[in-house]
């Protein structure tokens, strides 16, 4: 399905409608074009690029293979890494957790997270029973931490608790759609904005194309139906730019995705827009590039931004480690304006 535009107050309100549906979205770069966007600079002159500022620190280290993850602190101010590991994608069953004080220490093991088929809570249900659990997301509202997970290709699942350090073995269906994957949820204007990939189509296209999705919810537990708010131009039945990360800065929004049209490198870009719910869309939208960093994930301590990356498979990131995995921490400082062209 080829799906109608919506405007961003039709997610404030949480009346999407149909499922799929494509934004309109800013302008791309026309072909042949600089990937920073002409006249963005212009339009947004506090726009900064977002560079890292530091030597990598590692947090997590593991014998095995690590992928996509997430990083939180709990309310106690603990800092938690919860993420997928496996030497094979049949591994890959269950969750490392490992807890630390502060960034700039190594982490300590805690007991692995979700190693059991859970059980449905809740009135809908899938008849998707594979083991695997991928690109856990953990969100704290109303004294519960929700943790959000892909069960492949594309069911995407959450479990509730009162503690980050014990979940139950039980889940909620949020909604399956081909192969959607990697949840990334931003708190923005009184709503939940849950950014994740997929291949999808969009209008005027007339193959399927990588995208990242949206749905809203007030409350962690009613979505919105899904919109597109970036596209690349290239056909794709499975979405090649994933591990979408939002931050919102007071000039505005920037997204960060891993590029896995690029094969020869670990690469993530960087879109920036001033409405969450539209990106810059086209084959070179981006206009800041973050090299060797695999599935991001951005924290922020005090005024300061941190950068988290991952070691990755092989097939993901070229340079990752023979055996084991590790995540590594970096500072990150937009303190740079892109140069004009």
């Amino acid at each position: 399905m080829n799906h109608r535009p919506i405007t961003r107050r039709d997610f404030v309100r949480g009346t999407a409608g149909v499922a799929g549906a494509t934004l309109v979205l800013l302008a791309s770069p026309a072909p042949g074009q600089t990937p920073a966007a002409k006249g963005l600079l212009d339009a947004t002159p506090a726009l900064r690029t977002p560079v890292i500022a530091s030597p990598w620190t590692r947090i997590v280290e593991y014998p095995t293979g690590l992928n996509d993850f997430c990083l939180f602190r709990d309310r106690q101010d603990t800092w938690h890494c919860i993420g997928i590991m496996g030497a094979t994608w049949e591994e890959e069953q269950s969750f490392f957790h490992s807890t630390g004080a502060s960034l700039s220490r190594p982490f300590t093991k805690q007991a692995m997270l979700m190693t059991a088929m859970p059980a449905w809570v809740g009135s809908r249900r899938s008849d998707n029973n594979r083991p695997q659990k991928h690109a856990p997301f953990v969100v704290f509202h109303q004294g519960l931490y929700h943790l959000f997970y892909r069960r492949p290709p594309g069911t995407i699942l959450v479990a509730r608790s009162p503690s980050p350090f014990r979940w139950p073995d039980e889940v909620e269906l949020v909604f399956e759609a081909g192969d959607a994957r990697d949840v990334c949820i931003v708190p923005i204007e009184g709503r939940f904005y849950m950014y994740y990939c997929q291949s999808a189509a969009v209008e005027g296209h007339s193959q399927r194309l990588s995208c990242i999705l949206l749905r809203t919810s007030a409350d962690l537990r009613n979505w919105s139906e899904a919109a597109v708010v970036h596209y690349d131009n290239r056909p794709a039945n499975h979405s090649k730019i994933e591990s979408p990360f939002v931050l919102p800065r007071p000039e505005g929004f920037y997204l960060f995705a891993r590029d896995r049209y690029v094969t020869d490198r670990c690469l993530t870009r960087v879109y920036f827009s001033n409405d969450p719910t539209r990106f810059p869309s086209g084959e070179r939208a981006w206009f800041g590039e973050l090299d060797e960093v695999h599935a991001p994930e951005i924290v922020q301590v005090g005024k300061q931004d941190y950068i988290a990356r991952v070691s990755g498979p092989g097939h993901a990131n070229p340079n990752s480690p023979a055996r084991g995995g590790w995540i590594e921490v970096a500072r990150l400082d937009f303190t740079h304006k892109p140069e004009k062209d």
